[in-house]
């Protein structure tokens, strides 16, 4: 071959050039598309790792959530089974105590009904009958009448009669004296009457204001007291106040003696500041005071003859009698709000608590009082005969068992009433009290 004829033309060369260009871009490319084909086999890889991964902690993460909540579970029903342990032992050491107050109580009550416990030279016990208690007592002063009925009202039973003139000041009768004037009674819902004079007074209520006792129930004065309504009264107290309460309970006698130069009266007890109960409870049941019958007694007369206070004389002779002459402590402008408790005290006569007390065709005005003081039982009965011209006051105050309660008293007083009745004692003293019976009575409606 001609040497001449291999030498390349320049069109070959640029031919030859621009194959050898074309592979090499060829042969890039390829080599660019292998590799973005990896890496992108690589990415999804690894994503598919990662949420699996993801998925594996998310698992762990449950487990242990749901071992913690096991966990929880565990502890509460320790914690649970631990407090019924607990609660299981502090029912186990009530029911013992309770066991155990049983039967210190039945030691005591059998104790006491055999042989009485002393109290302040006396003996106190809880049998409600007590022969022998009129023992001592001074009687050359007293109405013999009004003696022989309440003596015979009151019979055996363990506690005391005082009948009052009202008007006077005379104690006309006071049976079984040395209860007569010991202060360890607790007045019982008897205290409602000075609460009522507090309130009405004080312009916080009138008789007709309803008060609410219970969601959706409101009862008025009138029916508080003809029934005995505590939650009334308590309501009264924690709207007065325990120095409005204590005010006007001093002043109408409780906490100091009430009677002139009466040896061995006792003044009572009158607490500084309400008790556990607060004033609700001093308001509906007198919790914390002490009084003697000679106080419940003044109390009631106060209210019957319109707001005097006089000092109770017990005249023990016949010449004490002859020159007997009443002795006022104190007058309280009350005459206006009298007539409101009087028709609640002849509520609970005609159809409320008391109606043990009843007597036709006489007005008897009365409230009744039922309280424990450990294990003796308390029933009183405060009552007056009359509305415009009230001569008489009767108070009986007993003591004993669960047999004895205000009601009871009720009927003792009731009896006296009926046994003067009979032997026409009103008519010497001029009562005449069913011409005074008010209008709402009269018609029959409470």
């Amino acid at each position: 071959m001609d040497p001449k004829s291999r030498t390349t033309s320049p069109t070959q060369a640029i031919r030859l050039l621009a194959i050898c260009l074309l592979a090499s871009l060829s042969i890039f490319g390829a080599r660019r598309t292998g590799r973005r084909k990896l890496v992108h086999s690589e990415s999804r890889a690894a994503v598919l790792h990662r949420r699996a991964h993801e998925r594996y902690l998310a698992h762990q993460r449950y487990l242990a959530h749901q071992r913690y909540l096991a966990h929880e579970r565990y502890l509460a029903h320790k914690r649970y089974v631990a407090h019924e342990r607990y609660l299981a032992h502090i029912r186990y050491l009530r029911r013992i105590a309770h066991y155990r107050a049983r039967h210190a109580a039945w030691l005591r009550r059998i104790r006491m009904e055999r042989a009485g416990y002393m109290y302040d030279g006396q003996v106190w016990d809880t049998n409600p009958v007590h022969p022998g208690l009129s023992a001592g007592d001074i009687t050359a002063g007293e109405d013999p009448v009004v003696r022989a009925a309440a003596e015979r009202a009151l019979g055996d039973r363990n506690g005391t009669a005082v009948v009052v003139d009202p008007q006077t000041g005379r104690i006309l009768a006071m049976v079984n004296q040395k209860l007569a004037l010991s202060s360890q009674y607790i007045p019982c819902s008897t205290t409602k009457l000075a609460v009522s004079v507090a309130a009405l007074n004080s312009g916080i209520v009138n008789e007709n204001t309803p008060v609410e006792i219970a969601p959706g129930r409101y009862v008025n004065m009138t029916e508080a007291l003809a029934y005995s309504i505590n939650a009334y009264f308590e309501a009264l107290g924690r709207r007065m106040g325990f120095a409005t309460v204590s005010y006007y309970e001093k002043l109408l006698g409780l906490g100091r003696k009430v009677g002139y130069r009466i040896a061995g009266e006792s003044p009572g007890i009158y607490p500084a500041a309400p008790g556990r109960g607060g004033v609700a409870k001093l308001c509906s049941f007198g919790q914390g005071i002490h009084i003697t019958p000679l106080q419940l007694a003044s109390l009631v007369s106060t209210i019957a003859n319109g707001g005097t206070i006089y000092y109770l004389q017990h005249p023990t002779t016949p010449a004490q009698v002859a020159d007997f002459t009443p002795r006022v402590r104190l007058r309280l402008h009350i005459r206006h709000i009298t007539p409101e408790i009087e028709d609640g005290m002849m509520g609970a006569v005609r159809y409320g608590t008391a109606r043990g007390a009843w007597l036709p065709g006489q007005n008897i005005l009365g409230k009744t009082g039922t309280c424990s003081r450990g294990e003796t039982r308390y029933g009183l009965f405060a009552s007056f005969l009359g509305i415009r011209d009230p001569r008489l006051v009767v108070v009986v105050i007993l003591r004993g068992n669960h047999l004895v309660y205000g009601p009871l008293a009720a009927q003792i007083g009731g009896q006296i009433y009926r046994t003067l009745d009979t032997d026409n004692y009103f008519d010497s003293l001029g009562v005449l009290a069913s011409r005074h019976i008010t209008r709402r009575y009269r018609r029959g409606e409470r």
